[in-house]
């Protein structure tokens, strides 16, 4: 019997944890002409105040809650 409750108490577990993961969103900000990056740029999402700027290479990273 403690077998199988402790079973039940890890799958529990476990989906809390995998549901409670966040989605990565990265990607680079570039000019359309020469494709050089966009260094300072804004990225926001759309409907937040969420949001981060791009580094020196144009590239930015945002956690999104799923």
């Amino acid at each position: 019997m403690k077998k199988v409750l402790f079973f039940f108490a890890m799958l529990f577990v476990s989906t809390l944890l995998i549901s409670a993961q966040d989605v990565q969103v990265r990607g680079v900000v570039t000019y359309a002409d020469d494709g050089s990056p966009i260094i300072g740029a804004s990225v926001m999402i759309q409907g937040t105040s969420q949001g981060t700027l791009t580094d020196m290479d144009g590239k930015y990273q945002l956690s999104i809650p799923q």
